[in-house]
């Protein structure tokens, strides 16, 4: 998966739909131990699917948009080229802007 596949919670809600859809079948034929087994792990998944959909909202309100630090770097260039000579204001913006997290 991308990191967009990810982090999209229709993904997450099309694997939900498909697991009810699923166990609302097993559940009109189980006749069997087998069958409940089936079901009871279909409803397992469909938990987890549902856990990791709420992980993957939740993730999301943390995430800052890269519109958001685009514009907070154009500002941060701004206040360097006023407050500081203009080449030096540029190798600082271009050391910030090639800032690499480990």
């Amino acid at each position: 998966k991308t990191g967009d596949d990810l982090i999209n919670p229709e993904n997450e809600i099309r694997l939900m739909e498909a697991l009810i859809l699923a166990s609302k079948a097993l559940k009109r034929d189980v006749n069997e131990l087998d069958d409940l087994e089936l079901l009871s792990r279909t409803i397992d998944r469909l938990i987890m699917a549902k856990q990791r959909s709420q992980k993957v909202l939740l993730e999301q309100k943390r995430l800052i948009p890269a519109g958001d630090i685009e514009a907070f770097l154009d500002y941060l260039e701004k206040l360097l080229v006023k407050y500081i000579e203009s080449d030096a204001a540029r190798k600082i913006m271009d050391e910030i802007k090639n800032f690499k997290l480990s």
